[in-house]
């Protein structure tokens, strides 16, 4: 497998390259094959570096032996348009399942899809989305045969599950930033949101309320930024923790934060987002709410009962470390994977395999297109 990796090294994704080196190991795949260079591509001059990412991706494919070919979240405004690319491996006699992922939530006004994931997408076999709905009609328009919905997942590599401790030292935490001036950018809208939100934390909790990230000087609750790996320890020290409002409301959209936040072994209430109700079970492993005063409301009945908060903390970690790791979204990438390869063998179209993200307990309508 070959993979055109986002980032300048496999340190970028710890927990997704550490999964597909385990398929190596285990024989689920023969070999992996990064091509770094991306973040290059996005700060320098993009033509010469666009052509010589795209020289190395077809040096290697050409190597043999290539099976798979992935475009790893491939939507930064300065990549290449790799459909030539495409086109060219096209015509060898065992060509490659070409496999295209976005991992943001785009296709809003002030989120356009961009053109380098528009141009993948039209010359992929398949191609996985973080949100459905306006996004996945797009990719379909330009000819994405198939477009299936791939959460985001928390990195095991990244943020073991945490045991939190019996007294925490604080009622409640938000961790976040505050980032965006424009109001013409969709981060401005988000950051406006997240102000009034944890303004009203900061009002109703004082100095019970634990804040953390940039560009919050001036709340007295503001304990400043942590490192990024670091989050789920500082969730952990609080009875309760409040997600941030999502960059996005499209259909099935989480991030990761949803499920990092429950990987410091306290009960979430995060922003109420349609679909992602599939994938946790609203008030029985998370609390989903629609306002900022339903916000505050939930975390004062989770302090108010301390069981019920410690079965929805109990339960929350127990679904995220069962299926919501990136180890599990990389199993599934791969089973999908296989199967397109052994349709192509055999002739047949193609299934897609169960989407084991999904609550069990929820069908799995409208998450998957044109298998």
């Amino acid at each position: 497998m070959v993979v055109a990796w986002q980032g300048s090294q496999a340190a970028d994704h710890p927990g997704e390259f550490e999964a597909f080196q385990r398929a190596v190991s285990d024989g689920r795949i023969s070999g992996l094959d990064l091509v770094f260079g991306r973040s290059d591509i996005q700060r320098g001059p993009s033509r010469v570096r666009s052509s010589d990412l795209l020289d190395e991706i077809e040096e290697r494919v050409l190597s043999g032996g290539v099976g798979i070919l992935y475009f790893q979240y491939f939507h930064g405004r300065q990549l290449p348009d790799v459909r030539p690319l495409v086109r060219r491996l096209s015509a060898l006699r065992e060509p490659p399942v070409i496999i295209t992922s976005c991992g943001d939530a785009l296709g809003s006004p002030l989120n356009p899809v961009p053109a380098s994931l528009l141009q993948a997408a039209s010359v992929s076999d398949l191609v996985l989305v973080t949100s459905m709905g306006r996004l996945a009609s797009r990719l379909m328009r330009v000819g994405a045969p198939r477009v299936t919905l791939m959460p985001l997942a928390a990195d095991q590599a990244v943020f073991p599950l945490v045991a939190p401790p019996a007294e925490p030292e604080h009622d409640v935490v938000f961790v976040g930033s505050l980032h965006g001036r424009n109001p013409l950018r969709r981060h401005w809208w988000v950051s406006q949101r997240r102000r009034r939100l944890v303004g009203a934390l900061q009002r109703r909790f004082g100095s019970r309320f634990a804040l953390y990230g940039h560009g919050w000087e001036g709340f007295p609750s503001w304990r400043g930024a942590i490192p990024y790996r670091e989050q789920v320890e500082a969730m952990a020290q609080a009875a309760v923790v409040v997600g941030g409002y999502p960059g996005s409301l499209g259909r099935f959209y989480a991030s990761d934060r949803l499920f990092v936040s429950l990987r410091s072994g306290r009960p979430l209430v995060d922003w109420e987002v349609s679909g992602v109700e599939a994938l946790l079970r609203p008030g029985e492993e998370w609390v989903p709410a629609r306002t900022i005063p339903m916000v505050v409301n939930s975390v004062e009945v989770l302090l108010a009962d301390e069981n019920r908060s410690r079965r929805l903390a109990e339960a929350g970690s127990a679904v995220v470390d069962a299926r919501h790791l990136r180890v599990h979204r990389c199993d599934l990438f791969l089973r999908m994977a296989h199967e397109l390869l052994l349709a192509r063998a055999e002739c047949r179209k193609p299934q897609c395999p169960p989407l084991d993200f999904v609550d069990p307990q929820v069908g799995q309508v409208g998450m998957s297109f044109g298998w």
